[in-house]
C-alpha cells in the first residue's frame, strides 16, 4: 500500500509508533504522492500529511537518505525533521495514548494553515487541470464561486460547514439563485470528496464531517430520465437527411452513440483506429479511466455493419492506428481545447436531433444522453440481463445499474396506469 517507511521511532509507552511514510496510493499524471505521518497504536494506523508535501518516489529517496544534496530536499528534510520531534515530544508528554487525544495536540497547528476548504477546493481543481479531467475542474470552479457568493468570504473553515451552513447554503440556491436540487447536488458532492480527502490527510477530525445519516444528506437531483421506445429509435433511424448536410452527419453520430453501448460524445471523440481490432470497438470511458480503480473494465462494442458503414461515411482518410476516427479533435489540442471542442460536437448533436424528433413527431426532450438511456433500456426490455447492461456501459458495480434503469422504468409505469382508465381502448 505504501511505497516505503523510513525513521521508525519506536516507543515503549503504549506501543506507540511514528514512521515518515510517501503515500502512494493514488496519484495524477505527474507521479506526486503526499508525504505522510504514520502513528500506530494496537495494530491500528493513522496518516496525517506533513506540510501538504507532494513529491515523487525518486525525490523522496533524495529526501530521506543521508544527506540531501539539493537545498529544497534539505528545506523538506529539515521540515520533517521538526516535526519528527514535535511528535516525540507530544508522545512524551501524554498521559495516556488515544488518536483523539493525540490529534488535539498535534493537528491544533495544521488546521491554522490547512483547513481552508476554498484553498482545498482550488488545489484539487489544480490537480484535476493536470490530469487533464477538464469538465470536472470546472464543476470544482463553479462550486467555490457558489459558496463564496453564498457566504461572502475569502475563507471558510472546515469546521464552519456545519448542518445549520449546508442548509442555510441549500435554501439559498434553491430559493434566491432559482437553481435546480440537480445543481445542489453537483455542487455539494464536490465539497463532500473535499473532506473526505482532508479527513484521509488527517487535516481535520472525523466528527466535523457533516454528511450523511442524522446529519445533511445531498439531495438527488430530479432530472427525469427519458429513454426511447424502439419505434422512436427507428423514427429516427429511417429519417431521411439531405446526405452529407449537417443534419445527416449528426444523426449519424447520435445513431453512432446508441449503437455503440451509448457511448458518450467524448469517447466517440477520443476514438482512434487502434481501438478497432478483430471485429470490435474497444475503448475506455474516459469518465472512469483517471479513477484510483485497480482494474478498470473497458468497453467492448461489437464492429456491426451498420457501425461500419458510419466509420466509412465520416472517418479520418488517415486510418493510421494513431489517428482518431473522426475528423473532430486533432493531436495539437491541448486538454482545454479538447474540452471545449466536444462541447460543440455536443451542442451540435443536440440541435440536429431535436430537429429530427420534432419532424418524427417525437413530444419527449432527445439528447445526447438520451442514447446512452435508450440503449439500456431496450436491452433490459428486450430481456437482456442487468449483468451484461451493467458490462456493456461501463458501471463500476450491478447496484448502480440497478437505479439507473429503475429511474427509466417510471415513464412505462405511467403508461401502465393509463390502462386502468382506457374504457375506449386508446393510449
Amino acid at each position: 500500500m505504501f511505497a516505503r517507511c523510513l525513521q521508525e521511532n519506536l516507543k515503549a509507552m503504549s506501543n506507540v509508533s511514528t514512521a515518515i511514510i510517501l503515500d502512494t496510493r493514488w496519484s495524477g499524471k505527474d507521479k506526486q504522492y503526499p508525504i505522510k505521518l504514520r502513528v500506530t497504536f494496537q495494530r491500528k494506523y493513522k496518516l496525517y500529511i506533513i506540510n501538504n508535501y507532494h513529491v515523487s518516489e525518486k525525490d523522496f529517496d533524495k529526501i530521506m537518505g543521508d544527506k540531501p544534496r539539493e537545498e529544497k530536499f534539505k528545506t523538506i528534510r529539515q521540515e520533517i525533521n521538526k516535526k519528527q520531534v514535535e511528535v516525540d515530544e507530544i508522545l512524551k508528554k501524554l498521559p495516556y495514548f488515544s488518536f483523539d487525544l493525540f490529534e488535539k495536540i498535534f493537528l491544533t497547528g495544521q488546521r491554522k494553515a490547512d483547513d481552508n476548504l476554498f484553498n482545498w477546493i482550488e488545489n484539487k481543481s489544480a490537480k484535476l487541470k493536470e490530469q487533464e479531467r477538464i469538465k470536472t475542474k470546472i464543476t470544482y470552479d463553479n462550486a467555490l464561486i457558489s459558496i463564496k457568493k453564498y457566504c461572502k468570504k475569502e475563507k471558510l473553515s472546515f469546521y464552519d460547514v456545519t448542518l445549520d451552513f449546508l442548509r442555510g447554503y441549500e435554501k439559498w440556491l434553491i430559493e434566491e439563485q432559482e437553481n435546480s436540487y440537480t445543481t445542489l447536488s453537483i455542487y455539494l458532492r464536490c465539497v463532500r470528496a473535499i473532506f473526505n480527502d482532508a479527513i484521509e490527510e488527517g487535516i481535520i477530525v472525523r466528527e466535523a464531517y457533516p454528511f450523511g445519516r442524522r446529519k445533511y444528506e445531498i439531495p438527488a437531483g430530479k432530472n427525469i430520465k427519458k429513454a426511447l421506445t424502439l419505434s422512436e429509435i427507428q423514427k429516427i433511424y429511417n429519417h431521411v437527411a439531405p446526405e452529407y448536410s449537417s443534419e445527416d452527419r449528426w444523426k449519424d453520430f447520435w445513431i453512432f452513440s446508441y449503437l455503440c453501448n451509448g457511448a458518450n460524445v467524448k469517447d466517440i471523440c477520443l476514438l482512434k483506429y487502434k481501438n478497432i481490432s478483430e471485429g470490435t470497438i474497444t475503448f475506455l470511458r474516459s469518465k472512469t479511466k483517471n479513477s484510483n480503480r485497480k482494474q478498470l473494465k473497458p468497453i467492448v462494442v461489437m464492429l456491426s455493419d451498420e457501425i461500419q458503414n458510419i466509420l466509412n461515411k465520416w472517418g479520418n482518410v488517415n486510418k493510421q492506428p494513431d489517428s482518431y476516427i473522426f475528423p473532430i479533435l486533432s493531436k495539437d489540442m491541448n486538454a482545454e481545447r479538447i474540452a471545449a471542442t466536444v462541447d460543440q460536437t455536443t451542442q451540435n448533436i443536440n440541435k440536429y436531433i431535436k430537429r429530427i424528433a420534432k419532424a418524427e413527431g417525437i413530444t419527449k426532450k432527445i439528447t445526447t444522453y438520451t442514447a446512452r438511456h435508450s440503449f439500456a433500456t431496450v436491452l433490459k426490455r428486450s430481456g437482456v440481463s442487468t449483468e451484461f447492461i451493467s458490462e456493456s456501459i461501463g458501471h463500476a458495480d450491478l447496484k448502480t445499474t440497478e437505479n439507473y434503469l429503475d429511474s427509466f422504468e417510471n415513464e412505462i409505469k405511467k403508461e401502465y396506469a393509463k390502462r386502468l382508465l382506457d374504457f375506449g381502448g386508446k393510449l
